[in-house]
């Protein structure tokens, strides 16, 4: 099972913005802060 491209962006577009990040490496950093990964 594979996904595209497109469909990755959109589940990153979804993260960052559940987590208020600006970006993937901004999401990152929140993720780490608040023990999500």
């Amino acid at each position: 099972m594979g996904a595209t491209e497109v469909t990755v962006k959109m589940h990153m577009r979804a993260f960052c913005k559940k987590l208020g990040a600006r970006n993937r490496a901004h999401a990152a950093m929140i993720s780490r802060e608040r023990a999500l990964l």
